[in-house]
């Protein structure tokens, strides 16, 4: 039997080598007939957590399971090996007895016994690599096709993020707050994916309450889904996570949340919930989710900033910055094929940056429609709002949180663009907008939540600003909505 071509094994706090793994073979072994009580020589292996979670067993006879199964496939290529470790180890007979029912010498069966258990161990290995193989094709195709093929700027994100989701205390709860565009869910899918692929034993659920799906090259499609309710999110997940359709009952709709809690409050799961802002009563299932959580993880995305509800880890997603932005368009250009656009100065393509900001999708929009229309006519649109493609691209991002503006909060948003990029303090905004302080304090917190005002500044003194995106639609697009 060959050795297996994969060197490692890995999991989020352990990295097995071969001949680490053939030492917890035989440590297995010689706890086969005794439970030391100690924790299981094969606690890394997705064989192990297999066997606990399927059949609900403890850690002595899960780890015995994981063992019988490697032998089972080795006693099929090479019966006398199997024999050889059954007779010796697990039914605890002399060695001597089991050399002569070989018919072999002593010292010729204790070689025998050491290849064998090296054989029992590759075959261990190979049954963990298939089974890892499974269960990263499983959460896998949970997720949705990624939009990107390469994100900027976000490995510090990724990084902190995955800290975050992979420790086992608080917060539970973490949400990926921005304005429309700036690539929360890409954020979020790229650090799921990550943890999928680095070996991660989690169960993953994925569910999203999009109601929008904007695309590069300008078009908005409606997704024809009711608002995500609590039900509705508990009766997906469960489908999910237990591989099977849950039907509630219509006497109780609530008794599948309750089936989900049990599973989630079994063993760490990482959730995503995508779009949160769309649901039916964002604080009614905000409370759901503080109580389903620990140890399961949830990782959500919203446009509405969740600072306002207690144990949720507020974690912003900002736009790119400037190099990136610049980057992201050579990428897309490169993709495209657009050597123009692609060998253009820094100079040439600030513009872009500078009424689009570091939002993404604005930007991509922008690298699409400049393959048809000179750049500066694309800017002038974006700036005057002209075209059904920018239209789309205001509706998708900004709509949803307009109407949900009372007239007040209106007026200091729209007195926003007066404001330089370094932002202005409470006081010059009560000049330029003509309303009392505490009206716009009130506004202030209602167009921070929903992140269409950016917060800088101290302790001490805080200023507000906008993205450059925002001031262009306020200048044009948003007129044909008042």
């Amino acid at each position: 039997m060959g050795c297996p071509p994969v060197s490692t094994l890995m999991d989020e706090n352990l990295q097995l080598t071969l001949p680490q793994l053939r030492e917890r073979v035989q440590s297995a072994l010689r706890q086969w007939r005794r439970d030391s009580g100690a924790p299981s020589p094969f606690a890394p292996l997705f064989l192990f957590q297999k066997a606990r979670q399927q059949e609900a067993v403890g850690e002595h006879e899960a780890t015995n399971r994981v063992l019988y199964q490697a032998l089972q496939v080795l006693g099929e290529s090479n019966p006398r090996e199997a024999m050889l470790i059954q007779g010796s180890a697990l039914d605890q007979e002399v060695n001597d007895h089991v050399a002569n029912t070989l018919n072999v010498a002593p010292a010729t069966f204790y070689r025998y016994k050491r290849e064998a258990i090296t054989h029992l161990t590759e075959v261990l290995w190979e049954l963990e690599q298939s089974e890892r193989g499974q269960h990263r094709t499983r959460m896998l195709a949970r997720l949705e096709a990624p939009t990107y093929s390469q994100l900027l700027g976000v490995e510090e994100h990724i990084q902190r993020l995955t800290e975050l989701l992979i420790t086992p205390k608080p917060p539970w709860i973490v949400a990926l707050a921005g304005i429309g565009g700036l690539g929360k869910t890409s954020l979020a899918d790229a650090v799921v994916r990550g943890l999928i692929n680095t070996g991660s034993r989690q169960e993953i659920g994925w569910v999203t309450a999009r109601q929008s799906i904007f695309q590069w090259q300008g078009a908005l499609h409606k997704v024809a889904k009711p608002a995500l309710s609590l039900e509705a999110l508990a009766e997906e997940l469960c489908k999910q996570l237990m591989d099977e359709a849950i039907t509630p009952s219509p006497n109780n709709p609530r008794n599948v949340v309750m089936l989900l809690r049990g599973v989630l409050k079994a063993a760490p799961h990482l959730i995503v919930i995508d779009n949160l802002e769309t649901v039916q009563d964002l604080e009614a299932l905000a409370a759901a989710l503080r109580d389903l959580a620990g140890p399961t993880k949830f990782l959500l995305t919203s446009r509405e900033s969740l600072y306002t509800q207690p144990e949720i880890y507020h974690y912003a997603v900002p736009e790119l910055i400037p190099a990136d932005s610049l980057e992201l368009i050579r990428q897309e250009a490169r993709a495209r094929n657009m050597r123009d656009l692609l060998q253009a100065p820094d100079a040439e393509l600030l513009p872009i940056v500078e009424i689009a900001g570091g939002n993404p999708l604005a930007l991509r929009l922008i690298v699409g429609q400049s393959y048809v229309h000179p750049l500066p006519v694309v800017l002038e649109n974006l700036a005057k709002a002209r075209g059904s493609q920018i239209e789309n691209l205001y509706n998708y991002i900004y709509r949803q949180a307009w109407q949900r503006l009372d007239e007040t909060s209106r007026r200091v948003l729209l007195a926003m663009p007066l404001v330089t990029a370094a932002g202005a303090d409470l006081g010059l905004l009560v000049e330029i907008s003509v309303i009392p302080e505490a009206e716009v304090v009130a506004a202030l917190d209602k167009l921070v939540r929903i992140n269409l005002v950016d917060v800088r500044g101290d302790l001490r003194q805080r200023r507000y600003t906008i993205h450059n995106l925002t001031r262009a639609f306020l200048h044009e697009q948003v007129l044909h909505w008042m």
